[in-house]
């Protein structure tokens, strides 16, 4: 009996540490360790994930010349703002001011889906 329980119990912890793993998204790692991701928490690594994957808008005139699978947008942080959206060039030159840009979403929009995250995991 204690043999199927743990031959059940184990697949579904290791499926459920590299499920984790894996939804991690790679550019979290340009700014974090493995060691410090691996301690991240699930509702933390949603958190990560929304941060990296969502908390910017690329208009559609820029759909295209932005690749959003590509874009870091941790290394822009310092450029989000408190109550509007901080639009940012990718190249910071006064020269190509047309050239690609993205919008930040602001920091009251990013604590409101952190809320949700939040209360997602208190279910």
């Amino acid at each position: 009996m204690k043999k199927n329980f743990f031959a059940v119990l184990l697949p579904a912890i290791l499926f459920s540490f590299c499920l984790n793993a894996q939804d991690v998204d790679s550019r979290v790692y340009k700014h974090y360790s493995k060691e410090e991701v691996s301690e991240m928490n699930s509702e933390k690594i949603e958190k990560m994930n929304f941060l990296i994957r969502e908390s910017f808008i690329i208009p559609e005139e820029m759909k295209g010349k932005i690749n959003p699978d590509e874009l870091d947008v941790l290394g822009y942080a310092v450029l989000r703002l408190e109550d509007e959206r901080a639009k940012v060039h990718l190249m910071i030159d006064e020269e190509i001011a047309d050239g690609p840009y993205f919008f930040l979403i602001s920091y009251k929009e990013l604590d409101a889906a952190y809320l949700r995250i939040e209360q997602s995991f208190k279910k």
